[in-house]
């Protein structure tokens, strides 16, 4: 199952810099000013700017047993709540540099064999990754809040 997370209201719906398609649809190349256009987020299917791709953070927490932060990503969040989430998560990475450099965070490129009917990876994210996505999470969330906004949940 796939996850994508975005702002709630978009920020530049909010800030009143929005350029829609004729489709109604935004248009974050036209829109002169994204807040989001420039960072080095994995976006959404929708290509929008803002939307971030939470299924990798999730996958990372679940990985290193953090289930109820992985949870989290799943559900949508007020503007408190995000920012709430974003102090949690770099918490947690900074717990986590201190730990020894044994740290497999999730599978990744996995096969599905058939004579057992479970995917095998074909690699896992090391210590250095896990930290970098959760990071990288806590960013985006805190930006989100810094505009004011909520996060919704979509997959």
């Amino acid at each position: 199952m796939g996850l994508d997370n975005y702002p709630d209201p978009y920020p530049c719906k909010k800030l009143g810099v929005v350029v829609f398609t004729e489709q109604e649809h935004v248009d974050c190349d036209r829109t002169v000013y994204c807040p989001f256009k420039h960072d080095d987020t994995p976006t959404g299917p929708f290509g929008t700017s803002c939307w971030y791709r939470g299924r990798i953070l999730a996958r990372e927490l679940d990985a290193i047993g953090m289930d109820e932060l992985a949870a989290a990503c799943y559900q949508d969040m007020s503007c408190s709540a995000v920012s709430e989430f974003a102090d949690q998560l770099n918490q947690l990475a900074d717990s986590l540099e201190d730990r020894v450099d044994d740290l497999r965070g999730a599978g990744w490129n996995g096969i599905f064999e058939e004579s057992t009917g479970h995917i095998k990876w074909q690699e896992y994210s090391n210590k250095s990754d896990v930290i970098s996505a959760i990071r990288t999470g806590a960013a985006w969330y805190k930006k989100v809040a810094g505009f004011g906004c909520g996060v919704r949940a979509w997959y």
